[in-house]
């Protein structure tokens, strides 16, 4: 990573603009994603919603690590000179939104498994167990176990790059699952509960 800073300029500034420019897109997919998990969400009715689809959005924060990494991958020959103890405080600060963006990725495969389970109950229609969980879940270990190997002194060669294709693979599939689900549950009949159970009574 050191030998951006032997670069010319001009080469150095076209690097960065591509990098600019695939950051931007992996942004631009990425919001594509949460918003159908907010979505997912929206289409189950609020009463058996187990999380408010906005809620979603804080994923979002881990966007920050970008900011972060450009003084850590870029200035450690001089060209944006940090102190050390500046330097390690990013860091810290770097693993703690990625943490906090693995619990709350937990945490959204959990409850928006438990909202599909509760819409499909409250209709008495059947439904996998645990819709959309499983793929969810390997994807959240996928990539935890990916935030573990960044952590170790001398990462297995090729280990990493496995484990991160593994999680794109699955990020993919749960994100495929999910929108299945947003599909079929938006074509479901709305109707008030009370008024259906005071028209079943009259049969």
């Amino acid at each position: 990573m050191n030998e951006l800073n032997n670069l010319p300029e001009g080469m150095l500034a076209a690097v960065l603009a591509i990098v600019g420019v695939l950051v931007l897109a992996a942004a631009v997919v990425y919001c594509v994603y949460v918003k159908n998990l907010q979505d997912t969400l929206k289409a189950v009715r609020p009463q058996n919603r187990q999380m408010q689809p906005a809620q979603v959005w804080l994923l979002l924060i881990s966007f920050l690590n970008i900011f972060l990494a450009i003084p850590i991958y870029f200035g450690l020959n001089g060209r944006l000179a940090l102190s050390s103890g500046l330097f390690s405080g990013m860091e810290y600060i770097s693993g703690a939104i990625s943490l906090f963006t693995l619990i709350w990725q937990f945490r959204i495969v959990q409850k928006l498994s438990e909202s599909i389970a509760q819409e499909y109950a409250s209709r008495n229609m059947q439904v996998e167990p645990k819709p959309t969980f499983q793929p969810g879940l390997i994807y959240c270990i996928l990539n935890l176990v990916s935030l573990l190997v960044g952590l170790l002194p001398r990462p297995v060669p090729g280990f990493g790059f496995a484990i991160g294709i593994g999680m794109i693979v699955y990020w993919i599939i749960y994100w495929v699952k999910t929108a299945a689900y947003k599909k079929e549950m938006r074509v479901m009949p709305e109707y008030n509960d009370n008024e259906s159970d005071l028209f079943r009574n009259l049969y």
